[in-house]
């Protein structure tokens, strides 16, 4: 989607540093939207129109060669169906993702979320229940002591991050893909990890009681001290995995 912004910035004679404080992004944001990297939120998108003055549709010119949703009818659909945020596919803060959620938006399936900071930020750990992340590309995402009770997080790309300390109780995983990420003293009890990858995954002392691992692959995953009380671990691959018990085990071996 083209766009006006960085015409009407040089019109008021401002650079893309003092655009970024009036908007309160980063530079690098106003860059992004002015290059059209990136489409901004619809929130964002209303804030830049106040601050000009004019009408959303004069700053955001959409093409129709443009595979992506564009911007005006976003907006018109948001007046139409008197709803108070639209999905969006694009890039998120983890400050834009809790003033949201806040805001009581849950509906983040399928957004690019990588690198999000949330847990070494908030060192109590923000409550994110119930979010729907199914999709979401939260690669390489600080999320340790964040409560995911709940959370939709289905195919979602948890490679690389750290979820230390976090609840994922009752959260559905499956398909997820959990390769690297540390989960350990992690509460998963009842979650769903059914056809969830966990290649060099370390959920050692989490809590596992009564989830589904059904058709699960854990390579290499340290499963030591980890509570799996009642879990399904139907058709479960432990490859090269450590067992509970703190022994090398293969495929469907017992966990005694």
């Amino acid at each position: 989607m083209n766009n006006r912004l960085k015409e009407l910035r040089q019109l008021h004679q401002w650079s893309q540093a003092e655009l970024a404080r009036k908007l309160g992004v980063s530079r690098q944001s106003v860059n992004g939207f002015e290059s059209g990297k990136y489409d901004p939120s619809l929130d964002m998108a209303f804030k830049i129109a106040s601050l000009f003055d004019v009408a959303i549709e004069e700053i955001f010119i959409y093409e129709r060669t443009n595979a992506m949703p564009n911007l005006v009818d976003r907006v018109k659909n948001f007046v139409e169906e008197q709803i108070s945020y639209l999905v969006e596919v694009g890039v998120m803060t983890a400050e834009e993702l809790l003033e949201r959620y806040a805001a009581q938006e849950r509906d983040f399936s399928n957004l690019y979320l990588i690198r999000l900071n949330i847990g070494g930020k908030y060192p109590m750990g923000a409550n994110l229940s119930g979010i729907n992340l199914s999709g979401a590309n939260l690669s390489e995402s600080d999320l340790r002591k964040v409560n995911l009770s709940g959370a939709n997080l289905s195919g979602a790309d948890l490679s690389n991050c750290s979820i230390e300390k976090a609840n994922l109780s009752g959260a559905n995983l499956s398909g997820a893909n959990l390769k690297n990420t540390l989960v350990n003293e992690s509460n998963l009890s009842g979650a769903n990890l059914s056809g969830a990858s966990l290649k060099n995954t370390q959920i050692a002392e989490s809590n596992l009681s009564g989830a589904d691992l059904t058709g699960a692959n854990l390579v290499y995953t340290n499963l030591t001290g980890a509570d799996l009380t009642d879990a399904n671990l139907t058709n479960t691959h432990f490859t090269y995995a450590i067992g509970a018990n703190g022994r090398i085990i293969n495929y469907n071996e017992a966990l005694n």
